[in-house]
């Protein structure tokens, strides 16, 4: 890891990255109209763990991701709130309690934008320079502008940002990790939001900067304007990660995986992205989107047999949730099989808000939490603060080095026109 790159995480002197005893979990947040409830479940869809990471009062949605905190080679559950709630990432053990991260007296939870803004906070977590810490990454939800943020794994400094799409698209940006080009770091991958095409981009770490690679590509006609939401797993016979991606609403429940190659030497890498899975989720007639969770990233190695399983093996899976209209029905699949391994519904079957999914490896639950359906109406949301300093992105989407600046992302709404300008 260079100079440059130790701001990054606070690591835990002895900890041993890449774990694998542990086994994985899928972990699940209720959609809008439902409180934000959190569970996990093992991948044959036993309930090992529930509970609020808000207030129950709060109806706008609870977005999930898992990733490496401690540096131990364990997960977290890291949660953002939907629509609605103020911009409160936090972070939790599998059973709910709230996560201290090293070297610290308070639980992880943090303001990733200013606090007055509300529309949501999409979320992502990987080892962007490769220590075998997570950072976590967030992006915006559906109303600001596209900026993606980067924290160390306590939710401090966040000293690195950009602007994944045009800085005039409202629509947010959905986000992803993964070791996509197989370097042993982990790379961001956005998705634009709702108004814009669904144009899929690929980010890098390094030298103090996070620059783009590659065009990126559009995961499906560059006329749908619903969005595209992504993931990353490992799905073929290598230990790169390949990237998953769904459509938002108003779009067939038509999931896609797409290789990535690198190609060149020095400062000339080329890199090329082949779509080599494709299948529906769910209902060909289902036009509510598809929510996707994988584990791609190169310091989180999933355990979903035996001890003996091989890390290939144990990476290769992700889940998929239906997005607003559709049951909370929970597909996991594994490798480059387009059948589900197994499903089960995360929530009561008359919930229709949507289902957000996340993998990640956890021991054992030592507390499982009274079981409460998603609530059905939709008021509330988590308490906003405008105390929180932040930094905004540049209106650059190449590259971005370090801002201080501080100003909330705009919250007003357009759409991309054409749609593949954005």
């Amino acid at each position: 890891m260079s100079a440059a790159a130790l701001w990054l995480t606070t690591s835990a002197q002895g900890a041993t990255p890449g774990v694998n005893s542990a086994r994985a979990r899928i972990i699940t947040g209720a959609g809008p109209g439902g409180g934000p409830d959190v569970r996990t479940f093992s991948t044959d869809g036993s309930l090992k763990s529930e509970f609020f990471a808000y207030d129950a009062g709060f109806h706008g949605g609870v977005r999930v991701a898992t990733g490496h905190l401690n540096c131990d080679g364990s997960s977290q559950v890291i949660t953002a709130p939907g629509s609605g709630g103020g911009p409160n990432v936090k972070a939790f053990n599998q059973d709910g309690t709230p996560y201290v991260g090293i070297n610290r007296t308070a639980p992880t939870s943090f303001f990733a934008y200013d606090g007055s803004m509300t529309s949501g906070v999409t979320l992502a977590v990987g080892d962007l320079d490769g220590n075998g810490c997570d950072e976590i990454i967030t992006g915006t939800g559906v109303g600001a502008a596209p900026v993606v943020r980067v924290f160390n794994n306590d939710g401090s400094n966040a000293q690195l940002d950009f602007t994944a799409y045009d800085p005039n698209f409202k629509g947010g940006v959905w986000v992803a990790t993964g070791d996509v080009d197989g370097d042993g770091r982990d790379e961001i991958i956005t998705g634009a939001g709702p108004g814009g095409g669904p144009h899929v981009k690929v980010w890098k770490y390094g030298n103090g900067a996070i620059t783009q690679v590659g065009g990126g590509f559009f995961a499906y006609d560059p006329g749908f304007v619903g969005g595209v939401r992504v993931a990353t797993a490992t799905l073929g016979n290598n230990n790169n990660a390949e990237i998953i991606t769904a459509p938002g609403s108003g779009g067939g429940p038509n999931v896609k995986g797409f290789d990535v190659k690198v190609s060149g030497t020095g400062a000339s890498f080329n890199y090329t992205f082949t779509p080599d899975q494709s299948f529906m989720a769910y209902d060909a007639g289902f036009a509510g989107g598809v929510f996707v969770g994988g584990d791609g990233n190169h310091t989180k190695s999933v355990n979903i047999g035996p001890a003996t399983n091989t890390n290939v093996d144990a990476l290769n899976m992700y889940a998929t949730g239906p997005g607003a209209g559709g049951g909370p029905h929970i597909n996991a699949y594994r490798g480059s099989g387009t059948n589900p391994t197994n499903d089960f519904f995360a929530y009561d079957k008359g919930f229709v808000g949507g289902v957000m999914v996340a993998m990640g490896d956890f021991g054992p639950a030592s507390t499982t939490t009274t079981t409460q359906p998603p609530r059905s109406t939709t008021t509330g949301g988590p308490t906003s603060s405008t105390a929180s300093t932040s930094s905004t992105a540049s209106t650059g989407s190449t590259s971005t080095t370090m801002h201080t600046t501080t100003s909330a992302p705009a919250t007003t709404s357009t759409t991309c026109n054409p749609p593949s300008s954005c």
